[in-house]
């Protein structure tokens, strides 16, 4: 189905057109000729989600007479809520649906079929006059779709119709749309609503149309496609869209540029995304088809075939960039593995990070250029502290009473950064706590923290009173906060919290500059701003790297100079080295009069208390992986510092509360060096609670892993690198942390007076507890 927008707009002059409803044919005329509403008195839009975009170009040029949203399925006889629209109230973010019209009923329901509270998201459900009988000789969808729900608790059941979109209520009661259920998804952990990405492509007014789409496909990450048609293909470059929708877009909601003549619909004038997805896939068919006529030399064909496979995609030529095309650190290591083992060659990952097309990997190769620049002498020159950051000349006050507790706080939607928020809005004393998240606007914010507390359990409506959570980019100048807020932060912000971090075992150290050495320049530079606020930062043990690598110590103190330990930090991750770049820095400014602590934790464990634990970190992933080849492997002394979360958090907390303890470093770690379990004892551990895995020569178990033939369903896939690439001598990376000296921690027992109250070492009953929950949710059997 293929429209003439003018022609359109000449039929509705010729008739005389004065009142119409309109689907998704809405968007595709608004775009390319707005003024063809301009004879209307009213004009009703549905079918699918209004474009706010779209509806501001009618609305600035000639508009009907009344616009009206027109929201409701044939489910419920077409249209169940109507508002009228306005320019001055037309919101960039959200389109209101309004209120229910006669004989029509909404709820918004939980996952519960529960009402929801005003102001919060959950499913719109329809009820009323108008309900559907249901679907024809269609019983099972009936009962998922068409549910008796006890709405009031009164015992009365009411008949409604469960719609699959997300909205909330208002507190005038007009109801809002929040986008489709089936359109939130989420790709690298990120929820995505791809109304959001449709939005932000119309904007840069180069387009008539465009239909965002995800593609799914086994073993491959979920991936998004937009297809656009230029409004001027003459003059149009994907170039110039590309550096649009960087500028508004983060990276994970970034889509593959299709141009297409036109957006299919559907006889019912909805988008036919299916077939969009299918005449691409033609489309790829065909140039594969192409491409196999095409004469290359042997590593061409091989880099670029592993290219394709990896990406999914056929339009990569010897000079496309992996990462400009979408490719992740997942993708990555697939690609260096399958490059690595058809060169019979062990390739770090590094070397697609130096060399991101497959002309310059051919070429590296050929000339053997795998080693990387001189990295101690990048860190050390990164990690000079600007002059510019300079302390206050302002007296410290405590941020912990009744004037005062006003916490900014990053890292929320991270493991600890779970609990820490959690434990703050808990303390009493504590007026507001403002998150930093990266998001594209306040309310995918506000969603991404409330999802990463709930997963954990730890989530409660009231929070939202001492709540308030904003879209940020540490990597930003002023954070990506407007002036106004960011001065107005500056002024009533009385601590500071720095948990964010990017953490990627496969990524370098380059690919962990900006989010890490960058993002935390720039919260330094915001505790200096306008009044003097101390900073509380999160590192890690891994700061000292292999420490025993390079030396003969036996002991790590809190108070060493990290200098000491840089050698040993060029064998061990990108985010290792990152963080002795951000530690660095973190001194000079405490010697500079700045007010701040350093906390380091040691390998993160889940809640002592419920087990709740993060199933995607390193043990995790290592317990699944090891359990499905039935074996793991004997490393000595492989010293782990395992603590539960919900003791580092309040360790980290009662630390915090008072400014004497400033100037320091906390090991966070085992508090008795005697409980400490390293990494044969745990696995022994494991053993006893009814699992029977084999120990392993290191050697023989990563054989063995590598020759799973399930090995793309193994959590350790993407860490395989890390697990077999050689990087001192014989050893590889994992290897190189055995024999590690004892965490000293005589700063913690000082600050904390010897009170542990949730610290409970590893031994059967904490295992069994953390196992107990990934089987309840389905992360092990």
């Amino acid at each position: 189905m293929v429209v003439d927008p003018y022609l359109f707009q000449a039929m509705l002059e010729k008739f005389s057109v004065s009142f119409m409803i309109i689907t998704t044919l809405f968007n595709l005329v608004a775009n390319t000729c707005p003024q063809a509403f301009r004879g209307l008195r009213y004009l009703i839009p549905g079918g699918e989600a209004l474009n706010p975009y779209t509806l501001r170009q009618v609305l600035q040029s000639a508009p009907p007479q009344h616009l009206i949203n027109g929201y409701g399925p044939t489910e419920s006889t077409v249209m169940s809520l109507i508002h009228e629209i306005t320019l001055d109230q037309l919101t960039e973010e959200n389109i209101p649906i309004g209120k229910p019209i006669a004989n029509s009923e909404i709820y918004i329901l939980d996952d519960q079929q529960q009402l929801v509270a005003p102001g919060q998201i959950g499913e719109i459900c329809l009820g009323g006059e108008g309900l559907a009988r249901g679907y024809w000789n269609r019983p099972e969808i009936n009962s998922q779709c068409f549910i008796m729900v006890d709405i009031e608790n009164n015992n009365e059941l009411k008949r409604i119709y469960r719609t699959g979109d997300l909205g909330w209520q208002r507190s005038d009661g007009i109801f809002m749309y929040a986008g489709r259920m089936d359109n939130q998804i989420k790709i690298r952990g990120y929820r995505i609503e791809i109304g959001e990405i449709e939005t932000q492509l119309l904007k840069s007014q180069l387009l008539k149309s465009t239909a965002v789409c995800v593609v799914k496909k086994e073993n491959i990450e979920p991936y998004l496609i937009a297809f656009i048609v230029p409004k001027d293909l003459n003059t149009f470059s994907t170039q110039m869209l590309k550096q649009w929708i960087n500028l508004y877009l983060p990276d994970y909601m970034l889509p593959r540029l299709v141009v297409v003549e036109h957006i299919p619909l559907t006889f019912n004038g909805k988008t036919d995304r299916p077939r969009l997805l299918a005449e691409y896939a033609e489309n790829q068919k065909q140039q594969q088809l192409s491409q196999q006529k095409t004469k290359m030399s042997k590593e061409e064909s091989i880099v670029l075939n592993s290219w394709r496979q990896a990406l999914d995609s056929y339009d990569i030529t010897l000079d496309s960039n992996f990462f400009q095309l979408g490719g992740n650190s997942l993708q990555a290591t697939r690609l260096i593995i399958d490059i690595g083992r058809q060169f019979q060659r062990s390739l770090p990952v590094q070397l697609l990070y130096d060399s991101p097309t497959p002309r310059k990997l051919i070429e590296a190769l050929q000339q053997n250029k795998l080693e990387p620049a001189d990295l101690c002498n990048i860190m050390l020159k990164d990690s000079l502290l600007p002059s510019h950051i300079q302390p206050l000349s302002q007296p410290l006050q405590p941020w912990l009473t009744p004037d005062t507790g006003r916490v900014l706080l990053t890292g929320t939607t991270g493991f600890l950064g779970a609990f820490l928020l959690r434990d703050l809005l808990l303390q009493a004393g504590i007026n507001q706590i403002t998150c930093l998240v990266r998001a594209h606007n306040n309310d995918s914010a506000l969603l991404r923290v409330k999802d990463n507390l709930k997963q954990y359990g730890l989530w409660k409506d009231e929070f939202l009173f001492k709540l308030q959570v904003l879209a940020s980019d540490l990597t930003k100048p002023k954070l990506a906060l407007s002036q106004q807020i960011y001065e107005q932060l500056s002024v009533e912000c009385d601590v500071i919290f720095h948990l964010a971090a990017h953490v990627n075992y496969i990524q370098p150290y380059s690919a962990h500059y900006s989010g890490n050495v960058l993002g935390t320049l720039n919260v330094l530079h915001f505790a200096v701003s306008k009044k003097i606020k101390p900073l509380h930062y999160v590192s890690t043990l891994a700061v000292f790297g292999p420490a025993k690598l390079c030396s003969s110590i036996t002991r790590i103190y809190e108070d060493d100079d990290i200098i000491a330990y840089l050698n040993g930090l060029k064998y061990d991750s990108g985010y290792s080295q990152s963080q002795w770049v951000v530690e660095r820095m973190i001194w000079q400014a405490r010697d500079r009069g700045i007010p701040l602590a350093v906390y380091r934790p040691g390998f993160i464990m889940g809640d002592s208390l419920t087990g709740a634990s993060n199933p995607k970190d390193f043990v995790s992933r290592l317990v699944q992986g090891c359990i499905k080849i039935g074996a793991y492997p004997l490393l000595a002394n492989q010293r782990k510092e395992f603590v539960p979360v919900n003791y580092v958090s309040q360790a980290l907390l009662n630390i915090s509360m008072d400014n004497h303890r400033l100037g320091k470093a906390y090991h966070l770690g085992t508090p008795n060096n005697q409980q400490s379990v390293d990494m044969n004892p745990f696995f022994e551990l494991l053993n006893q609670c009814g699992y029977q895995l084999k120990g392993l020569h290191y050697s023989e178990w990563l054989d063995k892993l590598e020759s799973d033939p399930k090995l793309v369903e193994n959590p350790l896939m993407p860490l395989l690198p890390v697990l077999s690439e050689k990087i001192y001598g014989q050893l590889t990376r994992w290897e190189v942390y055995e024999n590690m000296p004892v965490y000293d921690a005589k700063n913690t027992e000082s600050a904390l007076k010897g009170k542990y109250d949730l610290y409970l070492p590893m031994d059967n009953y904490l295992l069994e507890r953390y196992l107990s929950y990934w089987i309840q949710t389905g992360f092990i059997s």
